[in-house]
């Protein structure tokens, strides 16, 4: 079994690499990007709803 090295007084970050990595802009703008799912879509209801009826009747 290997044996884990911890580091316990590991360096801080700088302030300056800690900001540069909070670009909440680009997230935002990867958020906007992405399609709704497919539930959400009200045709996706009547597809189903069509298809359960059908299931029943049958």
């Amino acid at each position: 079994m290997q044996k884990i090295k911890i580091i316990v007084n590991g360096q801080e970050p700088s302030k300056r690499e800690i900001n540069s990595k909070q670009n909440f802009n680009k997230v935002l703008k990867e958020f906007y990007k992405l399609k709704p799912a497919i539930f959400v879509n009200p045709w996706f209801y009547g597809v189903v709803g069509f298809a359960s009826l059908c299931v029943i009747f049958l």
